[in-house]
């Protein structure tokens, strides 16, 4: 009773793949769902909008991390990722992945999913300032919480 955990797990590892004619371990995937899936994340679609005040105050825009810009910048996101920034202040051009650009300006919302590489292009004259949600430098913010924890329990260690 206590193997049948183990057997069950082994058998949903083990699948039999009619592609190969054979055994194979993990999920298998066709072809066809390979093709689809690359060609989903090649070329990110952004979509852009320009949120009413209701609709703004429905996501929280306002209470997310401003961020100023007095030049060119680049966002990136990794498979699985989404990028939002919404505009406060500001116009230029968006890249995406280096081909396909867009203008944005004040109170534009942009959204795109990953694998993408976004180059942000501000126009002459003012910043931009970028709402985005969430705490952007996480590593940095990791960095610090580890010092603070190793900081108390060097104190506590000498009292």
């Amino acid at each position: 009773m206590k193997y049948s955990f183990l057997l069950v797990a082994l058998i949903s590892v083990i699948s039999f793949s009619a592609d190969t004619n054979g055994f194979s371990i993990g999920p298998t995937a066709t072809s066809k769902t390979v093709t689809q899936r690359w060609t989903t994340n090649l070329f990110a679609s952004p979509k852009y909008s320009m949120p009413s005040q209701q609709e703004s105050e429905q996501l929280g825009i306002r209470e997310w991390p401003q961020q100023t810009k007095s030049s060119t910048w680049e966002d990136q996101a990794s498979e699985g990722q989404t990028l939002v920034s919404y505009i406060l202040q500001g116009s230029g051009t968006l890249y995406v992945d280096g081909s396909s650009s867009k203008r944005f300006n004040t109170g534009m919302l942009v959204e795109v999913d990953g694998p993408v590489t976004l180059k942000w292009e501000k126009d002459d004259g003012e910043d931009v300032i970028l709402l985005t949600p969430g705490f952007e430098n996480t590593g940095l913010f990791a960095g610090a919480l580890v010092g603070f924890v190793a900081m108390v329990g060097a104190l506590l260690a000498l009292s």
